[in-house]
């Protein structure tokens, strides 16, 4: 029955949470906004450098890079038309020291990108605001299922062709994993 709810919360609960995945060239970073004149990536890859890393602009208005990140922690936020955004479709932050936030990632030791969070971390990024809007009712409904005894829910970029496929048959998972 746990694996039956799991399955449906993973249906019900499509959403964007991360843009950021791992792929054979290196790690890709997306933002998206198709009204941009100009998308950088800065953070601890380049030691802040806010004009080291631009970003290119598909046909769809995504901005993306792909970069070859060392295993470890890697801060970073998004340079948009001159204006400082964390990764609000990435729900790891840390304090960036200046009353905002930072977007976070780690890379293990094999190239994979970490992507969990235990309830603990949801109850505080909703306490300090940093998950809002219409992620508020779906981290919620994940954290309600985990303490029902659910051993863990998926939260997926539904915009990702085959996304629920790719979480579940593939050993990498298309999205966050939220657990007890």
């Amino acid at each position: 029955m746990k694996k039956i709810f799991l399955f449906f919360s993973m249906l019900s609960i499509i959403s964007i949470l991360y843009s950021v995945e791992i792929t054979e060239s290196g790690v890709l970073f997306e933002y998206e906004d198709e009204n941009a004149q100009s998308v950088f990536l800065v953070g601890s890859m380049n030691n802040w450098n806010t004009t080291a890393t631009p970003m290119e602009k598909d046909e769809n208005g995504i901005w993306g890079i792909i970069l070859n990140l060392d295993s470890g922690k890697h801060t970073y936020k998004f340079v948009v038309d001159g204006n400082w955004h964390y990764d609000q479709e990435n729900p790891n932050v840390e304090d960036d020291g200046y009353g905002g936030s930072n977007s976070v990632i780690e890379i293990d030791k094999n190239g994979k990108l970490i992507s969990e969070i235990n309830s603990e971390v949801a109850n505080k990024m909703l306490k300090d605001e940093t998950i809002t809007g219409g992620m508020i009712p779906k981290v919620n409904t994940c954290l309600d299922a985990v303490k029902k005894g659910v051993t863990g829910v998926v939260i997926v970029d539904g915009r990702k062709p085959h996304s629920i496929l790719f979480e579940l048959f593939s050993d990498k998972g298309s999205g966050t994993l939220i657990r007890k």
